[in-house]
């Protein structure tokens, strides 16, 4: 069975229970890419704490105590004020005990003139209310122009809201949550919240993955999902959602392999797809406008600052050692830093949420705006001299359960639709070809998936279907490659309106044809049927010489058939109809450019 998630590279099974790991594919960029160089506030620090790991540093960057005496910092996501400074709402605790005093952890409202910081410490957020206790802050402004910030992990979803960053704070309870048919979180933590653009509706996700949505801002929250990543990597956590350029996003990291990774979904809901690498502790991200490079041991918590509709800046919980290394008072700590981001470009690397042709057809930005799709077997993909490739190294059960598709087509009812390619393999094999749901059931809207016997050498390939049902705006192109593991390429892949030009009638039709009409569209001829048949039906197409030009197989209950006449010249053309040897019915046109 295939499953609503669409990006992935392999699945392994253990125990019985198969995991679908979802990996990018292809050479573009992914979301690590974006990062721009921080500016350097102030001249960088080589003898201030943490900088024998990770190298000189700009202490004035985000939030920390630069005398390493007194706290550490965590969380930190960031709000503009309307007065024009930057408000950071993050956690900290008494350095001396450590890391894992990270427990005991209260909320503190920090500001700065600039987005990048400093940061100055302005005390606890909501001081009356169990001492200030809070960690894994958010901060969210709502419809009213009012404030609201929800604590997790060491509360039980706790919301505050205020009228004013600067404060009072107010509790205005625990999160409600209703299953909705689906597992109930198994704990209240890393909880991300925004507001959904289209609908409203309070928006949240959890550490392991469940979407959950709700009317009011402390519930009840309906559960809309299991996890959107499980079996993506070990050990993940700290999801921060967002909206941007047409699509909902997801970072979640992993604290055990130290990566991030960034998925995406066109209603945030279904069909989350594994984007590819957000961050790195180990690469070369964190640099500097003079070219220097910081390497945290630690990059948790990530936190997205949003202006004019894309994100401008990053913030991260960072730490240079182990967690458990960092025993207080000693050279190691913790903080928050911001980093720039290019929103922009990143949004605008996106296709079209809807659109009427395919995007990328010549991959000429990567994979961009595709996924390979592996439910069984084993295969990859990659971009390779500006074809994309695909490897198999494992047969699957189906052809379908390897497959490079792109979804997002606007098919309308009634319209004729032209699909083009070329291809090759690096020997003989088949490839199937369906246009069809994005979603279950996956209903193809073709009379059957057209197949395509490849050679060695790079062809053209086409067909032409009609839009029999009604229309769909997110309707899938798709390459299913499962029927062989020779490697084959793809490029020019388009997808166009093409016009009916006029309907020819029978010039002579000799026993009971089963054939109704024939309606040419541009280069293209389709072959319409009076009624169901319940046995496959061999069409044959003869030149006036009696040659045969073109053979079809029209399975049973198939309604009609198209044939390219792109390449034939004007003339007299027949058409036969046959089971075995015996003939159905035989067919005369003329046929005109």
């Amino acid at each position: 069975m295939r499953e609503k998630t669409n990006r992935c590279l392999f699945t392994i099974q253990m125990a019985g229970i198969i995991f679908v790991l979802l990996v990018s594919t292809g050479s573009s960029k992914t979301l690590i890419d974006y990062f721009l160089p921080m500016p350097i506030v102030e001249p960088l620090r080589s003898d201030k704490w943490g900088c024998a790991s990770v190298g000189k540093r700009d202490i004035r960057n985000g939030l920390e105590d630069e005398t390493n005496s007194s706290y550490s910092y965590w969380d930190g996501p960031i709000i503009k004020g309307p007065g024009g400074k930057y408000h950071m709402f993050a956690s900290r605790w008494n350095q001396s005990g450590g890391h894992w005093a990270w427990l005991s952890s209260v909320g503190v409202h920090a500001v700065s003139e600039s987005v990048t910081g400093p940061y100055v410490d302005k005390g606890l957020t909501w001081p009356t209310n169990s001492d200030g206790r809070g960690h894994n802050l958010t901060i969210l402004q709502l419809k009213d122009g009012t404030y609201a910030s929800v604590v997790s992990d060491t509360r039980p979803g706790d919301f505050f809201t205020a009228s004013s960053l600067d404060g009072p704070w107010s509790f205005a309870g625990s999160i409600t949550i209703d299953a909705n048919g689906f597992n109930k979180p198994r704990e209240i933590a890393n909880l991300s919240i925004i507001i959904r653009p289209d609908d409203g509706k309070f928006m949240v996700i959890e550490r392991h993955g469940q979407i959950m949505t709700s009317d009011n801002l402390t519930g009840p929250y309906k559960v809309q999902c299991n996890s959107i990543y499980s079996g993506l990597a070990p050990n993940l956590e700290d999801p921060v959602l967002w909206y941007s350029g047409g699509y909902y996003h997801v970072v979640v990291n992993s604290w055990s392999d130290k990566k991030a990774y960034h998925l995406r979904s066109g209603d945030g809901i279904h069909d989350w797809t594994n984007e590819g690498l957000a961050f790195d502790p180990r690469s070369d991200f964190l640099r500097y406008t003079d070219g220097t490079v910081n390497h945290w041991t630690k990059i948790e918590r990530p936190g997205v600052f949003i202006e004019n509709g894309h994100i401008t800046h990053w913030t991260f919980s960072v730490i240079d050692s182990e967690k458990e290394d960092d025993q207080g008072n000693d050279d190691h700590n913790s903080k928050v830093i911001v980093v720039p981001f290019d929103g922009a470009a990143f949004d605008g690397a996106n296709p079209p949420l809807h659109r009427d042709t395919v995007f990328n057809g010549g991959f000429d930005e990567g994979s961009n705006g595709w996924t390979l799709n592996v439910w069984d077997g084993e295969a990859s993909g990659e971009i390779t001299d500006g074809e994309y490739k695909v490897t198999i190294s494992n047969l699957p059960t189906n052809s379908h359960d390897i497959q490079l598709v792109q979804a997002g087509l606007i098919l309308r009812q009634g319209n004729f639709y032209k699909v083009s390619f070329d291809a090759r393999a690096a020997e003989s094999r088949p490839l199937e070809v369906n246009v069809e749901m994005e979603n279950d059931p996956w209903t193809s809207y073709l009379q059957s998936p057209e197949t395509f016997d490849l050679s060695t050498n790079k062809s053209p390939y086409s067909f032409t279907f009609e839009m029999e049902h009604p229309t769909d705006s997110s309707g899938r192109l798709s390459f299913n490659c499962g029927e062989s593991t020779h490697d084959l390429f793809l490029d020019n892949i388009t997808i166009e309106q093409v016009e009916e030009t006029g309907i020819t009638g029978p010039l002579m039709s000799t026993r009971h044809s089963l054939i109704s009409s024939i309606v040419h569209i541009e280069s293209f001829v389709k072959i319409e049927l009076e009624c169901a048949h319940t046995v496959s039906l061999s069409l044959k197409l003869f030149d006036s010489r009696g040659r045969i030009i073109r053979k079809e197989i029209i399975k049973a209950g198939q309604r009609y058939c198209i044939l390219d006449f792109n390449q034939l010249s004007d003339g007299i053309y027949f058409i036969r109809l046959m089971t075995g040897k015996k003939l159905h019915g035989s067919y005369r046109f003329i046929h005109q450019q």
